[in-house]
C-alpha cells in the first residue's frame, strides 16, 4: 500500500539510482566545459514486487553502477547463473543502462562483468585494451578515474587484483581517448593532493582566536616560565604526545612573542659555534713515530711530536690501545706525573711533567684552516674550544670553573641568554670528571603543568590561525559560531574556506558556489567528509544504506489515485503507483512544463482521467515543481489558476473548486458565493480562450488590426502637436 514501509523504501531505492545517475549526467556537463542552463527531466520506469522483495531479503544497501547497453544481456545472463539480483528501472542513457545491485552481491556483480567481458574478449580478442602491470590504479586514483571516465562518455570496466589496485579494460576504439582522459584524471589528483582538510573544534573565529598554542622545547618552556613568573603573566603549560605545550590569551601575545624572538636569536646565536673538548687523550701514528728496534715486550718506544726527532718516551703497553685498525697508538697523558724523555739512541735525557709533554701533541686544532684565528684562555691540555665558522676564529679555554668560561665569552662579546646556552652546551660534552671541575648549575625556573581540556583542539585552531595568514577566504568571512569546523586549504589557490560540519550533499553544493566544478566539488566534499569524527554525522551518502523517504498518498476521493503518492527528491518530486505486481514511478525535475508533465502523466504514468492528472498537478504546482501561468483574476477577488491543459481551479473567499474549462458548474460557482455578474464574466473569458485556441488565425489578424489602429494613433497624436506648435508660433508672431 502506498506510505507503507515497503513502497518507502522502494523509493529510496529508485531516488538513489536517480541521483547517481543526475551526478554522471552533471560531470558530463562539466566537461564539456560549459554550464549551460539545466534541462528538466521526466523519467519514468518500474520495479516488479518480486524483484524487490528478493532486493529486500538481501539487505538494504546498494551500489550503483553503469552497463553498456550491448552487453547488458551477458551481464544479466551472469548474475542469473550465479544466484544474483539487480535492479534498472528501465533507466538509460545513449551507452549505458543503470543497474542498482545490493551492496552484499558487489563481488558477485564484478565476477559477472568479469565473465561477461572474458567471453567477449574471447570473441573479439583486438576489440580491448587491457591495462595492467605499471598501468593499474590504485584505490584513491580508481574513484577519480571512474568519474572523469564516465563525464566523458568512455566505457571501462575495472577489476581490483590481490595487490589492492585496479587494472582495466578498455575498447580499442576508446584508447587514445582513454590515455588523453588519464591525463586530466592526473591533474584531478595533482589538485587534491594540493588541497588539506582539517577538522577542528572552533572555540573563537580562526581569523581572531581569543587564545594562541602551540608545541615548546623543554628549554623554551623553561624561558617562558621564566617570563611568566617575572610579569606574573598568565601562561599554561601541558604535556601531550608532542611535546610540551604552552596556552596563553591573545592579550599578552605581543610580549610572548617578543621573548619567543630573543630566544631564537639567543639559540640561531648559539649554534654558530661548533663546541669540542681537548682531554688528555693522545694519539701517535705507528708508522710515524713507533721506533720498533727499541721497544719491548712490555713497552713502546716512540717519537715526542714537534721535537725534531730530539726528545723520545717509553709508553707502558698495558695503558695503550691500538686504533684505526692497527695504524695508530692511543694513550692518556697524567697531567700530574713526571715522564722520562730519552734520546734517539734509547738514553735518558731528562724529564718533563705530563702537563709540559702534552703540549707537544695535537697542537693544531681539528677545525683551524689556514687564517684561522685561535683566541687562547688558560694554559693545559684539557681545552674547550668553541669555532665559528662565520668568524674562522676559535675560543680555546682551559678547562676550569664555569665562571672562567663565562668571563672568557664575555671578553668576546658573548653574553646573557646566548652564553647561557653556550655554557649548557659545554656542560653537555663534558665526561663526568670534567663536569666536576666545570661545577656548572643551570639555572632552572619550575614548569608546572597543568590538566587543560581541549589543548589539542586549542593547537589544532592556533596552528589554522597561522596557516591562513595572507589567504584569501573563499567564502568571504570566516565564520564568528564556535561548534565543530572544517578547514579547507587549496595550496592551487592561496585560499581557504572554513566550513560548518555538513551532509555530504550540502558540502558540495557550497563547493560548488565557492566556484568549484561538479567533478572538484565532489572530491573534495568526499575528502572533508571523510575528515569527520564519529558521531559527526550520519547520513545516508556515507554508509551506502538505504533508509526509507516519506511517501505521502494524495488527500483525495479520486479512486484513480488511492494507490498513487510522492515524496521530495533533491531536483524534484517523484510519483509512485503501486498495482498488484509493480511499483511505477515518475521522477519530475523542477520547473518542468506543464505541458509535458500531463503528457507524461497519462502516456507514461498511466493516468487515465483528466481530473486524476489535474490532482496530481495542483500538488506539483503548489510544491513550485511546474511552471504555469500566472493565476488570473476576475472581479474582486476570485482567481482562476490553470492545473493542465483542460481543468482549472477557482478559488473565491477560501474555498476552490476544480473544473473543465468547457465545462463550468454554475452551480458550484454560486455555493462559492461568487456573483453572477463575475460568474459571467468567467465564462466569456473562458469563451474567449477557446476561441482563440481553435481560431488563431483571427487573433492573428485582429493583433494585426490592433497594431495598425495604434501606428494611427501616434501618428495622429504626433501630427496634432505640429499643429498645437504652429498655432502657438502665429500667435507669438502676431
Amino acid at each position: 500500500m502506498v506510505g507503507d514501509d515497503a513502497c518507502s523504501v522502494c523509493a529510496s531505492l529508485i531516488q538513489k539510482l536517480l541521483e547517481f545517475i543526475a551526478n554522471m549526467e552533471h560531470n558530463k556537463q562539466y566537461r564539456k566545459g560549459m554550464k549551460p542552463p539545466k534541462t528538466p527531466k521526466i523519467k519514468t520506469g518500474k520495479l516488479s514486487k518480486r524483484c524487490f522483495k528478493k532486493l529486500q531479503q538481501i539487505g538494504t544497501s546498494f551500489e550503483y553502477l553503469p552497463v553498456p547497453k550491448e552487453l547488458m544481456p551477458q551481464f544479466e545472463t551472469a548474475m542469473k547463473k550465479m544466484g544474483g539480483t539487480f535492479f534498472t528501472g528501465g533507466i538509460e542513457d545513449n551507452n549505458n543502462i543503470y543497474v542498482a545491485i545490493p551492496a552484499a552481491q558487489r563481488n558477485m556483480a564484478a565476477l559477472a562483468a568479469q565473465h561477461m567481458l572474458s567471453k567477449e574478449i574471447e570473441n573479439k580478442p583486438d576489440a580491448f585494451i587491457l591495462k595492467d602491470g605499471n598501468n593499474k590504479i590504485s584505490e584513491e586514483e580508481m574513484r577519480i578515474t571512474s568519474d572523469v571516465m564516465n563525464s566523458y562518455d568512455i566505457p571501462m570496466f575495472a577489476f581490483r587484483t590481490d595487490d589492492g589496485k585496479y587494472m582495466t579494460v578498455i575498447p580499442k576504439e576508446f584508447e587514445g581517448q582513454f590515455n588523453k582522459a588519464m591525463e586530466d584524471v592526473k591533474q584531478q589528483l595533482e589538485q587534491l593532493k594540493n588541497i588539506d582538510v582539517v577538522r577542528y573544534d572552533q572555540f573563537s573565529p580562526l581569523d581572531n582566536p581569543d587564545k594562541v598554542a602551540y608545541i615548546v622545547t623543554d628549554e623554551e618552556a623553561q624561558e617562558l616560565a621564566k617570563v611568566a613568573k617575572l610579569g606574573d603573566l598568565d601562561i599554561q603549560f601541558a604535556k601531550t604526545e608532542q611535546g610540551t605545550a604552552v596556552l596563553y590569551n591573545t592579550d599578552i601575545a605581543e610580549k610572548i612573542a617578543e621573548t619567543r624572538e630573543e630566544y631564537a636569536k639567543a639559540v640561531s646565536e648559539s649554534e654558530k659555534f661548533l663546541i669540542d673538548v681537548t682531554d688528555n687523550t693522545i694519539s701517535m701514528d705507528i708508522n710515524k713515530l713507533l721506533v720498533p728496534e727499541l721497544s719491548d715486550e712490555n713497552t713502546y718506544f716512540v717519537r715526542v711530536p714537534n721535537t725534531s726527532g730530539k726528545d723520545y718516551i717509553r709508553l707502558d703497553k698495558s695503558d695503550c690501545e691500538i686504533i684505526n685498525g692497527g695504524k695508530s697508538i692511543k694513550t692518556e697523558l697524567d697531567m700530574e706525573k713526571s715522564y722520562s724523555i730519552y734520546d734517539s739512541a734509547g738514553n735518558i735525557k731528562q724529564e718533563r711533567s705530563g702537563e709540559d709533554l702534552s703540549k707537544s701533541y695535537n697542537t693544531r686544532h681539528p677545525h683551524a684552516t689556514k687564517g684561522t684565528k685561535v683566541y687562547e684562555h688558560g694554559q693545559g691540555r684539557e681545552r674547550v674550544n668553541l669555532f665559528n665558522k662565520e668568524k674562522n676564529e676559535i675560543i680555546s679555554v682551559k678547562l676550569d670553573k664555569a665562571d672562567v668560561m663565562r668571563t672568557a665569552l664575555k671578553e668576546h662579546g658573548i653574553t646573557g641568554k646566548t652564553a647561557d646556552i653556550l655554557m649548557e652546551d659545554i656542560n653537555k660534552k663534558l665526561s663526568e670528571p670534567q663536569k666536576k671541575v666545570f661545577n656548572f648549575t643551570k639555572e632552572k625556573t619550575e614548569v608546572v603543568y597543568a590538566d587543560i581540556p581541549n589543548i589539542g583542539e586549542y593547537l589544532a585552531q592556533s596552528q589554522l590561525s597561522q596557516a591562513i595568514v595572507g589567504k584569501a577566504c573563499m567564502t568571504g568571512e570566516v565564520p564568528k559560531d564556535s561548534g565543530s569546523k572544517c578547514c579547507v586549504m587549496d595550496k592551487n589557490t592561496n585560499s581557504f574556506a572554513v566550513l560548518p560540519i555538513m551532509p555530504l550533499k550540502e558540502v558540495q553544493a557550497t563547493l560548488s558556489q565557492m566556484g568549484y566544478s561538479e567533478m572538484s566539488a565532489k572530491e573534495i566534499a568526499d575528502k572533508i567528509v571523510r575528515s569527520y569524527r564519529d558521531g559527526d554525522i550520519k547520513e545516508p551518502e556515507q554508509v551506502k544504506a538505504l533508509s526509507a523517504e516519506k511517501v505521502t498518498p494524495f488527500q483525495t476521493t479520486n479512486a484513480e489515485l488511492q494507490d498513487c503518492g510522492y515524496c521530495k527528491t533533491n531536483d524534484g518530486i517523484m510519483l509512485i503507483r503501486e498495482s498488484e505486481d509493480a511499483y511505477k514511478y515518475m521522477s519530475v525535475d523542477k520547473d518542468s512544463s506543464l505541458a509535458d508533465v500531463e503528457k507524461a502523466l497519462h502516456d507514461k504514468f498511466g493516468l487515465v482521467d483528466d481530473i486524476s492528472a489535474a490532482v496530481v498537478m495542483k500538488t506539483l504546482i503548489a510544491d513550485e515543481i511546474v511552471k504555469t501561468a500566472e493565476p488570473k483574476t476576475i472581479g474582486d477577488d476570485v482567481t482562476i489558476s490553470q492545473l493542465t491543459s483542460k481543468y482549472v481551479e477557482i478559488t473565491h473567499d477560501g474555498k476552490s473548486e476544480m473544473m473543465p474549462r468547457d465545462k463550468l458548474d454554475t452551480d458550484k460557482l454560486k455555493a462559492m458565493d461568487i456573483p453572477e455578474k463575475t460568474i459571467g464574466d468567467i465564462q466569456k473569458s473562458f469563451e474567449k480562450s477557446e476561441h482563440e485556441a481553435l481560431h488563431p488565425e483571427q487573433q492573428n489578424l485582429m493583433g494585426l488590426i490592433g497594431n495598425a489602429k495604434n501606428m494611427l494613433l501616434e501618428k495622429v497624436k504626433e501630427g496634432g502637436s505640429k499643429v498645437i506648435e504652429n498655432i502657438k508660433s502665429k500667435g507669438q508672431e502676431r
